[in-house]
């Protein structure tokens, strides 16, 4: 599958030139939306896109290669360099590029195809083996506590094994996600686990589309559906974490904080402190502890003014240590 991320009439108008060159193509339009709300986004090894910086970092850190639409003036050097990227307005360099990604998708199928018959195979023999030989079965050991980390990119990049050494730590962060996204997917992010303790850390990705009130409500609506399929798990809610949109340093990436505003964080966070005396979960402060002086993101604990640095990940592990280490109550 290819998959067109530009605007409606840009996308249809590249599809009538390249069908006319290239026979029985499959391509996917995204009609203008952006690319992290498609779930089918991920089936699609090649994406021809627009000239937008944003765009084509996520679809870099999504591992795919990528047909920039657009001339070669103005563009960003690192984008332009770098060897998943091919920059033109040339209808046959694209379709060339298009029949290369074929290639290499029959030849993937073709592994694909002999590693499951490998697979069978070998699973076949095992359980020939295991069914055929006399075996001392002993009870496995299992873990009486689980901790579920659940959230987004911000989740998905902290190291949960580096700070937590032997802790029996699940790592449920998935890059891009919003509130809302998260809501059909608790079944294998969350309920399979079976936790113990559920951190929930998610809405700054939501900010650009929903309402605060928005974000809150779909923030509970997660939690009161753990509740109701785990009951006996404790939930945890973070606040949303401070940005740093100061541009007159060397760390922060203006596009990466976009329109993320900390006045806002800091209203859907003390609606989140409201919500929690009524709700099933536990209100985390930790906009307080990576706050500076200007209630900004903490440059030191940041890598772009959205991510945390290793600094921040060490402080927020700092803080969930102390409800890890807490007593049970009699």
């Amino acid at each position: 599958m290819i998959l067109i991320s530009m605007k409606n009439e840009e996308s249809k108008e590249l599809i009538k030139k390249i069908s006319s060159k290239i026979k029985n193509s499959k391509f996917f339009c995204l009609e203008g939306e952006e690319l992290y709300t498609r779930k089918n986004s991920k089936k699609s090894r090649l994406v021809i896109t627009d000239y937008n910086k944003e765009k084509i970092y996520y679809l870099l850190a999504q591992k795919k290669n990528i047909i920039v639409y657009h001339s070669q003036d103005r563009i960003d050097q690192k984008i332009a360099a770098n060897k998943q990227v091919v920059i033109t307005k040339n209808i046959d360099t694209i379709v060339k590029e298009i029949k290369q990604e074929q290639k290499r998708k029959k030849k993937s199928n073709f592994i694909k195809v002999f590693s499951f018959t490998l697979f069978i195979v070998l699973l076949f023999l095992f359980l020939f083996f295991i069914f055929t030989k006399e075996i001392d079965a002993k009870p496995m050991d299992q873990k009486v506590e689980n901790y579920v980390f659940l959230g987004d990119s911000i989740t998905e990049f902290y190291q949960l094994d580096s700070y937590y050494g032997n802790l029996p730590t699940v790592n449920s962060g998935v890059s891009g996600n919003t509130a809302y996204s998260i809501i059909s997917d608790l079944k294998k992010r969350v309920y399979d686990y079976n936790p113990t303790k559920v951190f929930l850390l998610v809405g700054t990705n939501d900010l650009s589309h929903r309402t605060d009130k928005e974000i809150v409500n779909d923030i509970v609506t997660i939690t009161n559906k753990i509740y109701q399929n785990r009951p006996n798990a404790l939930i945890y809610v973070e606040s949303i974490y401070p940005v740093n949109a100061t541009t007159d340093n060397d760390v922060v990436i203006d596009w990466m904080v976009g329109e993320r505003d900390n006045k806002r964080i800091r209203n859907i966070n003390k609606m989140l402190k409201q919500k929690s005396t009524k709700n099933h979960y536990q209100y985390l402060d930790m906009y307080s502890v990576l706050m500076d002086e200007n209630k900004n993101l903490d440059l030191s604990y940041t890598t772009d003014g959205l991510h945390l640095s290793e600094k921040g990940y060490k402080v927020v592990t700092k803080e969930i240590k102390k409800i890890l280490e807490e007593k049970p109550k009699k």
